[in-house]
């Protein structure tokens, strides 16, 4: 019996600051996330295979954060921004670009 192998690997810990998670967008410079540790989780985690790249999705904000494995850096984190979500569901990738399912 072959049994499944797992890596684990902390990805975001400079998210943590003072018992806080603080997300700051790359693209939008005055957009800060910063909410108490245990009121944010993670509500989608995916891996898509075509660029090597993990994507999470938060229950706050429409929070989410792209990570390359292939270089084990941050590639992307910002907010779905004007759609009145507040978590991210699902992630999938199209054509090259990422998209992603809100919840209203």
């Amino acid at each position: 019996m072959v049994l499944p192998r797992y890596i684990l690997y902390t990805t975001n810990t400079f998210n943590f600051r003072a018992g806080r998670f603080v997300l700051e967008s790359m693209h939008e410079t005055q957009a800060v996330l910063s909410v108490k540790q245990e009121e944010v989780c993670a509500t989608v985690l995916r891996y898509i295979p075509q660029n090597q790249t993990l994507c999470v999705g938060y229950n706050t904000q429409g929070a989410f954060q792209l990570f390359s494995l292939k270089t084990l850096d941050l590639d992307f984190s910002g907010f779905a921004q004007g759609t009145g979500c507040s978590l991210i569901l699902l992630f999938s990738l199209m054509l090259k670009s990422y998209s992603y399912y809100l919840n209203e």
